[in-house]
Parts: structure tokens; sequence; C-alpha cells
């Protein structure tokens, strides 16, 4: 990736040569640092909750009917299709001392004074992610949309729990749709600064925010050309350790591709993800079989219970 114009201005002087003494300056004090750190905690951050609230949706479409995935679809593109200094001013109205969110706690009795949600932590995560969950979905829609739901019937007429099914079954096989989303949200929200502008205060800056600050208000070039230098090389390095973890490949399901270059790391890595997986599939079975002996079994009619699951799926 060539460096561009504004980048080159970080290891020049006002004269021209070349020189690293602005790199230098981050590491006077430790707010850059700090900055830095911030930055890539809201976009880890908003990643997580971008594809815990993006894959039950994500689900939803990828089993509804054409038609009605169609109608769907409207509305998790419409937000994209709005700006976002409109959904901003919208949420500005929401979380406000006197918004909607506050409203409602008071009416229901549950806070006495109204909280504080605008220029916090969580204010910001609440624009990132209504920003970046419409692309999550997107993103994990297709590779759930491919996935045989014969593989799902199969496991359930073997007597698997609907759990043992979702955790050892369709997770494995959408886990290239949800790392996808991760990267792709992550490597947004990193340069993604308006939400931390609008809802965030002093200790949520992001790093994109110094670079703008540098060029409007000190008007300093060389140091805003360090920064976004900075910038760029945590992006790169976040996609370097991704391949080097993944691979690339995995962005679009092929493992194959994957299997030649980083075979012996990929290995370790969904080793420990498939027995993540069935550790949690055996836990939420455990959980339903005990369900079931509480209060299962009380509800069932004595001819059901000595019923084959064979039985019950061919009927």
């Amino acid at each position: 990736m060539p460096l561009c114009p504004a980048h080159i201005l970080g290891v020049q002087d006002k004269g021209g040569r070349f020189t690293l003494i602005h790199f230098g300056r981050l590491l006077e004090s430790t707010v850059y640092i700090r900055v830095l750190l911030n930055s890539v905690k809201i976009a880890a951050l908003t990643s997580l909750f971008c594809i815990v609230i993006g894959y039950p949706v994500a689900y939803l479409l990828s089993v509804a009917r054409p038609g009605t995935r169609a109608a769907l679809l409207i509305w998790v593109l419409l937000p994209l299709w709005t700006s976002f200094l409109v959904r901003a001013a919208a949420w500005i109205l929401m979380l406000s001392d006197q918004g909607v969110v506050n409203s409602l706690l008071k009416s229901f009795g549950l806070i006495d004074s109204s909280l504080r949600l605008i220029n916090t932590f969580a204010g910001v995560l609440v624009g990132t992610v209504h920003a970046m969950v419409p692309i999550a979905i997107m993103m994990m829609l297709p590779v759930m949309k491919s996935i045989d739901g014969n593989l799902s019937r199969a496991a359930a007429t073997l007597g698997a729990r609907g759990a043992q099914v979702f955790w050892r079954i369709y997770l494995p096989l959408s886990l290239p749709g949800i790392v996808a989303a991760a990267l792709i949200v992550f490597v947004n929200s990193l340069g993604f600064f308006v939400a931390s502008q609008l809802f965030g205060g002093v200790r949520d800056i992001m790093i994109s925010q110094l670079i703008i600050q540098q060029i409007e208000e000190v008007f300093d070039l060389n140091f805003a050309g360090a920064l976004s230098i900075v910038l760029l090389f945590a992006t790169l390095l976040v996609i370097a350790i991704f391949n080097r973890i993944l691979g690339l490949s995995s962005l679009t399901g092929d493992h194959s591709l994957a299997s030649r270059g980083t075979k012996r790391d990929n290995r370790l890595v969904r080793k420990f993800g498939m027995q993540l997986a069935e550790t949690s599939g055996n836990c939420f079975g455990a959980i339903g079989d005990a369900v079931d002996r509480i209060c299962g079994m009380r509800m069932r009619a004595p001819d059901e219970r000595s019923r084959p699951v064979l039985g019950r799926c061919s009927r």
C-alpha cells in the first residue's frame, strides 16, 4: 500500500528532508498512546456488539422466504441510506437528559434522576454500533444463506438438541461470515470519529480526531501525517494478525486456499474453536436435559416418553 502525500509529510521536516522527529513527539506524552488504545478498544467493542446484535438478524433473513427477506432487507439497509448526522441527531434526542430513554426509565420508576448518556463511552458505542451493524449483517448473510439446512435436520434426526445443532454444526459453518464481519467492522470503526465527536467526551477521543485537530486547529500537517501513518500501520497490523491466525481466504469461506500458506497456524486456531463449540454444545445440551428431567417429562404423554427420536422426526 503506497503512502499518499499526506503520509509523506509525517516523515519530512519543514525543509522537505527525511526525519522521524514527529514520531518522537508521539512518545513524549502518554496521551497519544492512550488515544490509540482507546480507538482500538472502541473498534473491538463495536465489532463484538455488531456480531452479537447482527447474528440473529442475519439468521432470520437467511431462513426467511425470498419475498419476506427482500422486505426485511429494506429495513436493514435503511440506516445506510440515511445521513449519519440525521441519525446522530435522533440519538441525541433519545439519549439526552429529557430524552426518550430517561423519560421511559423514570416512568417505570427505575431511576429517580436522569442518567448521563451523552458525552460518555456508552454513547460512543451506541453511535458506532448503530452505524456499523448493517454492514455486519450484510457480511454474514451470504454465508448463512449458503449453509445447507439438511445438515441441521439430519443432526436433529440423530437425536441432537437444538443447542447442540447450533454450536456444533451451524456456528462453525457460519464462522467465515462472522470473522469477515468482525474484520470489516473493526477496520472501519478504527478510523470512525463522528460518533466519538458527537457522543463522546474528552476521554473518548479517537486518533482520527487528533489528526483533524492537527490539521484544522494547529495546522501542523507534518504531525498530522505522522498520526495518519500510525493509524495506517495499526490497520495493517490488525489485517496481518488476522491473516496470520485465520487467513484472508476465510473471508470468502475458501478454506482450500487458507490451508496452503497457514495450515499449521490455522490448525491450532480451528482446533481451539471447534473444541470451544463442542464444549458449548455439551453445556447447553446438559442444561436442556436437566430442564426436561425437571419439568419436561410431566408435560409429555406416557406413550410419547418411550417414542424413539427417529419416530418423532419421521412424522
